[in-house]
């Protein structure tokens, strides 16, 4: 009896420590509040919900669904900026002057001169056709950045959009990029800047960002004097991966947007925050941190506020009852007398097996959670766990074996990508941690004992280069490099 009070109190006090933990990291906190009251200068406006693409144009949204979205952004912005002049059965200008919102008009540019002279001419209409609404036509966005346009050539295509329309005619590119093809600020009549200072080559934290920005605007107007200087890109993700110390986050994000808004209002910066709305489509070129950018989430849920506390997770109370009701499964097997605890065993295995799936397949989607998938993933954990239920103990080690070897090779497969090209890649920390240790606990991995020390020393230069990568500030990579080391580890000593 006395074993199992203390046994009881034991979980009871395990149960009190993890919602302590949940609540330290979601509860809400402090940030000093706006002092501005005056509407947002422009945001990026792109109208896809959640399944919608623009890589697939049978997916494009509504014209309700857009009509809605402006609706809900008038009186907070003055204006919206696109990026192309083609695409969905709408005409938005239209639909922007009803709301009573301004457009920035942007015409997408890239290497396919075809598409190029299509968005030209389709811009050049919509700022003739809408000239009151459209303020300023905007032609190619980070072309010089990503290649896909020589300078020359550039040049020529603003000069055909300027000699077209009466709006002022602007280029955008990341302020970099300005400051190496000075020549082209004479074929425009704004020069449109980008100053991302969590995407900086060397990444600038959420609370001294908007002194960066004010610096960077002031070598700007230092090195083209007389040029109207237009901030066109803006913000910080509420998720995703650190950057060096440059941490996302609801919490940052707001302190970010608090004070650069009333830095911007002070200064009368012309600017445009990226962006309304969250876009889930980015994560397949961006991660997960190119989904979250927005002061709305995609279902339209306001994550901004000029007031008040900050929840650093909104969803921390769902989040603490999953992991108490896992605990309580866990408990509830691991509780039953000695002879009993083969049947706990396997549902640990069970366990072990959907977090492998789970990890499989966030790591072939690049990390996209959409329902059809999570639903797959519990599909096959209650396949696994009824398999593993009905498996004897010598079935359930040879398989468990075979789980740990697989783990071993996909916790290699998600690694080495984030070791290699890290700017745009979430770290794997949870399928590390939630399914990698299960897999692994009290298990020899399958297979020759050579192929366990290539995926050993394999993981270990990966914790290494993720570490460097992140730096000393960048406490999730250190973190995600530990638990590597864990593995490499543990294939170490097996493969000895």
């Amino acid at each position: 009896m006395a074993g199992r009070v203390r046994s009881t109190a034991g979980w009871l006090a395990g149960a009190v420590l993890l919602l302590l933990a949940f609540w330290a990291r979601g509860h809400a906190v402090f940030v000093p509040p706006m002092r501005s009251t005056a509407p947002i200068e422009s945001l990026s406006y792109a109208p896809f919900r959640p399944g919608q693409s623009p890589l697939a144009p049978a997916r494009w949204p509504s014209r309700a669904q857009v009509a809605a979205d402006l609706a809900l952004l008038a009186g907070k912005t003055r204006a919206i900026r696109t990026y192309g002049a083609i695409g969905g059965a709408y005409d938005l200008p239209a639909l922007a002057r009803a709301a009573g919102l301004h457009v920035w008009q942007g015409i997408w540019l890239s290497a396919d001169a075809a598409a190029n002279a299509r968005e030209i001419a389709a811009g050049i209409a919509l700022a003739r056709a809408h000239p009151h609404t459209i303020t300023r036509v905007i032609v190619g966005n980070e072309v010089l950045l990503r290649g896909d346009l020589t300078e020359p050539a550039l040049a020529a295509m603003l000069d055909r959009v300027r000699a077209a329309v009466r709006q002022p005619v602007a280029y955008a590119d990341v302020w970099e990029f300005w400051a190496k093809n000075p020549a082209l600020a004479a074929h425009v009549d704004q020069m449109m800047v980008h100053v991302l200072p969590y995407w900086e080559n060397h990444p600038v934290p959420a609370d001294r960002a908007v002194a960066h920005i004010a610096r960077v605007l002031a070598r700007m107007a230092q090195e083209f004097p007389g040029k109207p200087i237009v901030l066109g890109e803006t913000g910080w993700p509420s998720r995703g991966h650190w950057r060096g110390a440059a941490a996302p986050g609801r919490v940052a994000q707001t302190r970010f947007l608090r004070a650069f808004l009333d830095r911007a209002a002070a200064a009368h910066w012309d600017y445009n925050i990226i962006e309304a709305f969250d876009q889930h489509w980015k994560v397949a070129t961006e991660g997960s941190v190119g989904t979250a950018w927005g002061l709305w989430s995609a279902d339209r849920h306001a994550k901004f506020s000029r007031t008040g506390p900050v929840a650093r997770d909104p969803d921390w109370p769902l989040h603490a009852a999953l992991a108490l009701a896992l605990a309580a499964l866990l408990a509830a097997f691991w509780d039953r007398p000695a002879g009993d605890r083969s049947h706990g065993r396997r549902v640990l295995l069970a366990c072990a097996a959907g977090g492998l799936l789970v990890a499989a397949d966030q790591a072939l989607a690049a990390l996209a959670f959409t329902p059809a998938r999570l639903a797959l993933a519990a599909l096959a954990l209650a396949g696994q766990a009824g398999l593993a239920i009905t498996l004897g103990r010598a079935q359930a080690r040879r398989l468990h074996a075979w789980l740990a070897l697989a783990f071993l090779v996909l916790a290699l497969a998600v690694s080495v990508p984030v070791a290699l090209w890290p700017r745009y890649r979430d770290l794997p920390t949870p399928l590390l941690a939630l399914a990698g240790l299960a897999a692994l606990a009290g298990t020899v991995p399958a297979g020759p004992r050579a192929i366990r020390a290539v995926l050993a020393a394999g993981l270990g230069a990966s914790a290494c280069a993720i570490a460097v990568h992140g730096g000393l500030a960048d406490r999730p990579a250190w973190l995600c490099a530990g638990l590597l080391l864990v593995l490499a580890g543990a294939g170490a000593r097996r493969a000895a």
